[in-house]
């Protein structure tokens, strides 16, 4: 029987956790594409009005503002994601409504506090610390999106927990980035600054957070009375997640952070799109842990501790088998890719290949990290993610400046090799069993 006839067969097929995780990968991953898509086309607009120098000030805006919200957010969109996903009775929609309300009312406190500081710290951080006094209207900017950006995450964790995988998408990989490419197609015509990117996306988040809130309201439908809840319970809750984001973001935004200290935005720029061409690789791997998330905590808590490694198992079979033909595409032609989006990106050819052996790593070693999340092992990817965290930024300090762009990518690597390692050593000790097995990779589309 033909693989096709094998994979429909299977999605037909009665339900098991593997399989309603497949779906929910499969609606998850073509709205990703459809997010890659238009990612891609923000991009190739951005370098191509404004070159490595307006795309590598984008990327810039981007990383502080990124700052900024995850502070925000204080882990409480990870905790009540979770609890989305194991709240079964009505009492418990009841609390977890309690617990949403509760944790709006606090990041919309902090997202005010922190743009009022970030937008009038921006003179001093784009002229005292990057050198680059033009990025104050940037971090002005970014200063804006915060309170937008923290409830659109709040307002998707519902509906991700809910396995509303659909809005979900569209809301985190879509919407954002859709209104921003399209409002910087039509600011282009009234300016032709590169700063019109911040202005975009500012635009984008308040659109986004208004389709956000719509569905929120739609899909949590739950009597009015609600329990009290002391907003400290779910704040101390939400210390480990908010310290894990924390050190995830730290992670993703070192590289890019060091070399708009030591270098000019086309470095970064450069670096970027290297960075954001190489993560294709894993796009399978983001879009099944939106589906996963909520099946790994489900059938922890109900304690099927076979089925959970049989899911985990074919799980990472199946991404293996999604970003073997991508990874081979982008190592064999790097140069050519790279100058779609400009000549002078052609100058990061060898930190693609260094991200992109990388990002199949990580790809192949499945959702390891969010496995642990979902089995309350928070303390153990913090860990994982200070030491990670830790060494990248020592690697970082010592390799960018001398070795540029990659020595960016040596650090993305580093980067994702340990915590990845670190990851399934655990999960072996902790479950008896390692994310990818050899024995799954012919039994993808096996009950």
């Amino acid at each position: 029987m033909g693989l096709f006839k094998k994979a429909v067969q299977f999605l037909k097929g009665d339900s098991t956790a593997y399989q309603n995780l497949v779906r929910g990968s499969a609606i998850s991953m073509a709205l990703r594409v459809i997010g890659q898509g238009v990612n891609y086309g923000l991009v190739f607009v951005i370098t191509h009005l404004f070159g490595a120098n307006g795309f590598g000030a984008y990327s810039l805006f981007q990383a502080v503002m990124q700052f900024f919200t995850q502070i925000a957010r204080l882990g409480y969109d990870t905790l009540l994601m979770r609890n989305t996903a194991q709240s079964q009775t009505e009492q418990e929609h009841q609390l977890l409504k309690s617990q949403y309300n509760s944790a709006l009312r606090v990041t919309a406190i902090l997202s005010l506090l922190l743009s009022a500081i970030l937008f009038f710290a921006s003179p001093y951080l784009a002229e005292y610390f990057f050198k680059k006094p033009h990025l104050t209207f940037y971090f002005q900017c970014a200063a804006f999106c915060l309170l937008p950006l923290v409830h659109i995450n709040i307002y998707a964790s519902y509906l991700k927990g809910k396995k509303q995988f659909r809005q979900f998408n569209f809301i985190q990989q879509i919407s954002l980035l859709l209104f921003t490419l399209l409002f910087v197609l039509v600011l282009y015509i009234i300016s032709k600054q590169a700063r019109i990117t911040s202005v975009a996306y500012l635009f984008s988040c308040l659109i986004t957070l208004s389709i956000a809130f719509f569905w929120y309201r739609k899909h949590f439908r739950v009597p009015a009375v609600a329990i009290n809840v002391s907003w400290k319970s779910v704040a101390y809750a939400s210390l480990t997640f908010f310290v894990v984001g924390m050190m995830n973001y730290l992670r993703n935004a070192t590289e890019t952070i060091i070399l708009g200290y030591n270098f000019s935005e086309d470095y970064v720029g450069i670096f970027k799109a290297s960075q954001k061409i190489s993560s294709v690789i894993s796009f399978t791997l983001f879009s099944t842990i939106v589906a996963a998330a909520p099946h790994f905590a489900t059938l922890y808590k109900e304690n099927k501790q076979d089925e959970l490694r049989q899911t985990v198992q074919k799980t990472t079979a199946l991404l293996f088998w999604t970003a073997l033909p991508v990874f081979l595409v982008l190592l064999l032609f790097p140069d050519f890719i790279l100058q779609l989006f400009g000549k002078e990106f052609s100058r990061g050819s060898m930190a693609l290949t260094l991200m992109c052996a990388g990002q199949f790593f990580n790809t192949t070693m499945g959702p390891a990290n969010n496995l642990l999340l979902m089995a309350n092992r928070q303390k153990t990817v913090l860990y994982i993610a200070v030491l990670n965290n830790i060494i990248c930024a020592v690697s970082g300090w010592l390799l960018i400046p001398i070795y540029g762009i990659e020595g960016a990518a040596s650090v993305n690597l580093l980067g994702i090799l340990f915590p990845n390692i670190a990851a399934i050593s655990l999960i072996k000790y902790h479950f008896g069993f390692f994310t990818f097995s050899p024995s799954m990779l012919n039994k993808v589309f096996t009950k």
